[in-house]
């Protein structure tokens, strides 16, 4: 039997997903009105709720004037180059742990996960003191693998639970037709896998693309800093530049919003499938 829902319970609802939403959109919205007004109107009181007139300087100056768009290469790169990098090494581990057993599976399943329940400013000074003695310090690539070391102990437990449900029988079938184990994983077990490999790939980017503290640290000049790096040096003669910042932060979200729009499919199947298992 269905119960039907009253109208003040509705109401309370409606009001609510309101408020919800409001507290979400409240900031993004303070951003994208922030950048969109000259910048004396920034740190007016009262504040301005609209912005009016609108004005594009605070885009301008800081692409042209900034060094964003080198911020903006550096920040696509370690993440995508990041990304990929903790996929080439999690699903050979995650196909690993999905279909074979071996002695103290469990100790080292969780010993994986385990370190990602601290918080990454706890390695930070270690990580430092090695990638400094291989001269990792101040260079993407070094951003690529300490975001990579981040992301593969995710990688490995989701594509695990998507690997999981992969039927064994149809993996045997192949391999009883004479095939390699190699040849069962690229041709039955990477194809099936797609979906999921696809949401990590989005997830990884999802984690560090606003990723500060690490960037900050093992980054000194800007041929190897990252978009929020950047962004937290903006700061003129009079005090900081809330416009300019406001800006830096609307074209970072740009992409990642994209991304989210155009393969929120994929998403929603990651989620489903690995991470709330």
């Amino acid at each position: 039997m269905v119960r039907r829902e009253s109208p003040a319970y509705k109401i309370f609802r409606a009001a609510f997903l309101i408020f919800f939403i409001a507290v979400f959109l409240l900031p993004i919205w303070w951003m994208i009105k922030t950048s969109l007004i000259a910048r004396i109107y920034t740190v007016v009181y009262p504040p301005h709720y609209l912005p009016r007139p609108i004005e594009f300087e605070g885009y301008v100056r800081v692409w042209e004037h900034q060094g964003i768009p080198t911020y903006y290469f550096n920040t696509v790169f370690v993440n995508v180059v990041g990304a990929v990098l903790a996929l080439v090494l999690g699903i050979p581990a995650a196909y690993a742990a999905s279909r074979f057993e071996f002695r103290q599976k469990d100790n080292i399943m969780f010993t994986i996960l385990s370190t990602r329940f601290l918080p990454p400013a706890t390695a930070l000074v270690p990580i430092f003191i090695l990638f400094k003695w291989v001269r990792l310090v101040d260079s993407k690539w070094g951003l690529v693998i300490a975001y990579a070391g981040l992301n593969v102990p995710i990688v490995i437990w989701v594509l695990k639970s998507f690997m999981d449900e992969i039927p064994r029988a149809m993996e045997e079938s192949y391999l009883l037709d004479g095939h390699s184990r190699i040849k069962s994983f690229f041709n039955i077990i990477i194809p099936l896998s797609a979906p999921g490999i696809a949401a990590m790939f989005m997830i990884c980017n999802f984690l560090t693309w606003g990723e500060f503290l690490i960037a900050a640290v093992l980054t000194t000049t800007t041929s190897a800093q990252t978009l929020p790096v950047g962004a937290a040096m903006l700061e003129g003669d009079i005090g900081i530049l809330w416009q300019q910042i406001a800006a830096c932060g609307v074209m970072a979200a740009v992409p990642i919003t994209l991304i989210i729009i155009f393969f929120q499919r994929y998403l929603v199947r990651g989620f489903s499938f690995g991470i709330l298992k």
